[in-house]
Formats: C-alpha cells, sequence, structure tokens
C-alpha cells in the first residue's frame, strides 16, 4: 500500500511516498503562514507525486491538539492560522481529488513509528519524551496509543514543578534546547544574533566547569520531568527524541544522573534514543494510515 505522507512543522513540510514501510522517495519544501499558501503548497506536492505514482491515501502528521477522527485542529502549535480548522475538510476542498485523508499530532506518529518498526515493537507500554522547543511526547499502554479524551494526552512540558516559588513556571521553560541556548549566551555574554545549537553547547562542556554545570543542571531538569511521568505511567521503557538527543553525550548524561535520583531504582527502565528523528513523522504518518 502506497501512502503520500506530510510531516508538516513550523519551518518546514516534510513529505515522502511510502510503501509497505520503505520510504521511496521524499523531499520538503518552507511552511508558508497564510491559509491559502499553506493549503496550496500541500496541494502541488499532492499533484507532483500523483504524476509518477499510483496511490489512493494522504497523511499528515500534524502539531496540536488534533482530533485525528474528524480532521479538527484545535490548536496547530505555530501555524496560529489554523487554529481552529479542519484540516483534512480543507485540505479534501483544496485538492478536489478523491483521496482518502489521515491525520494525527506529530508527537503520537513518532511513538507510532517507533512501536511499529522501531526500538519499542516488543513494548506494550512505553514513554516516548522529545525535548526541542519544548518538553512533551506521546505514550502508550498496553499496546494503545494514549490521546486522552480531549486529544491533550503528552502535554508534559504544561507540568508545574515550582508551584511555591513560581506557580505560573512550566517544565517548558526549564528544559526546552532555547532556555539552554539563552542561558549559555547569558553567561558568556553573547548577543541573541549569534548562533549556536543545544549541541555546540554540549560539544565544549568539557572545556568549561560553567558550562558543565549549566549542562548538567538542565539534564537534571530533564531527568525530573522524566521521573514524574515515569511515577505515573510505569511504562517498560523511555525514548527520547529531539535533535539534541543524538548528540554522543546526551544519552549518558541523562542515565547517569537518572541513577543518582531517590527512588529511580524503584522504577527504572531502559532508556534509549529514537530510532527515527528525522522520518519519525511521515512514517508515524503512514503507519497512521495503514492501521
Amino acid at each position: 500500500m502506497k501512502v503520500l505522507c506530510f510531516d508538516v512543522g513550523g519551518t518546514s513540510i516534510k513529505h515522502a511516498m511510502i510503501s509497505d514501510g520503505t520510504i521511496e522517495a521524499k523531499g520538503s519544501t518552507p511552511t508558508l503562514y497564510s491559509k491559502k499558501e499553506f493549503f496550496d503548497t500541500l496541494k502541488k506536492v499532492i499533484e507532483d507525486y500523483a504524476e509518477r505514482y499510483d496511490f489512493n491515501d494522504v497523511s499528515l502528521s500534524f502539531p496540536g491538539f488534533i482530533n485525528p477522527h474528524t480532521g479538527f485542529a484545535e490548536t496547530a502549535g505555530a501555524l496560529e492560522f489554523l487554529l481552529g480548522s479542519n484540516i483534512l475538510d480543507q485540505l479534501s476542498e483544496a485538492v478536489g481529488q478523491d483521496f482518502t485523508y489521515h491525520i494525527e499530532n506529530d508527537a503520537n506518529c513518532a511513538a507510532i513509528a517507533e512501536k511499529n518498526s522501531g526500538r519499542t515493537v516488543d513494548n506494550r507500554s512505553f514513554l516516548l519524551a522529545t525535548v526541542g522547543t519544548g518538553f512533551g511526547g506521546a505514550f502508550y499502554i498496553n499496546n494503545e496509543l494514549v490521546r486522552g479524551f480531549q486529544f491533550k494526552a503528552g502535554e508534559f512540558g504544561r507540568m508545574r514543578v515550582m508551584t511555591r516559588t513560581n506557580i505560573d513556571k512550566v517544565v517548558n521553560t526549564l528544559i526546552s534546547v532555547k532556555m539552554l541556548i539563552k542561558q549559555y549566551k547569558e553567561m558568556r555574554g553573547l548577543s541573541d544574533d549569534v548562533r549556536i545549537s543545544g549541541e555546540d553547547i554540549l560539544d565544549v562542556m568539557s572545556e568549561d566547569q560553567e558550562t558543565e554545570a549549566l549542562v548538567l543542571q538542565w539534564i537534571h531538569d530533564i531527568c525530573v520531568a522524566l521521573f514524574n511521568v515515569t511515577t505515573v505511567i510505569n511504562p517498560e521503557k523511555i525514548l527520547i527524541g529531539g535533535g539534541i538527543s543524538s548528540h554522543p553525550a546526551f544519552l549518558p548524561l541523562v542515565r547517569e544522573n537518572m541513577d543518582t535520583m531517590d527512588d529511580w531504582y524503584e522504577f527504572k527502565v531502559p532508556i534509549e534514543t529514537c530510532k527515527y528523528n528525522n522520518d519519525a513523522g511521515v512514517l508515524g504518518a503512514y503507519y497512521n494510515a495503514v492501521g
């Protein structure tokens, strides 16, 4: 079964033709920030693939609170112009061709991909956490993806962990890569326009005690969040995704820090990085379509 799959993000839209779990062709296009331009972009990509492939299904990995049964997006991540829209209805209207459309939240798609052909194929229950512009993820319990009754399960970044000192401070503001970069620039006196990544900071942490302390505190905060979620859902395995998770120093630091936490020995499970990063969205969209 061939499925044209999209991974819609705030800066780019990845697309791939996938057949029997294998990516046959893929590419990307910039995300345009008006409703007409957005759906025109998807239409053009669909038409281009339709000239080369015979397919009946189009599947989307999408940010925000997404109802996968109706296509309604209560929120749509950075795509605020789509807030409160029915994505599938509008895409069908824009394309004007008889395809079967599917949609799912992007973090859920990453978990679906790992469950079907990634690092949790043999796990009935697992947690997938993503560390990026925020801290979020998805999880399975007893082989079922948990979406929540409002399709908002996995919003771990909204947790409060400092209610006595700052009730409005959420986990997202503590452990995002964006926050790590902001704190590093402040510590080094760098201007906002200096380009630096979280991976760059991990590269130099061994050269400087202040940077090392900053990174270790950031890792500790990630581990606190992971521990809190683990005590709730008691997974068999924890997967961590996001670009910075692929840095060779990241996973060992997380594992070492978790081992220092009180009571972790009672809940301890394997912690690994995701098998899929760049292709997680399109692969998850594919498996979501084929069921």
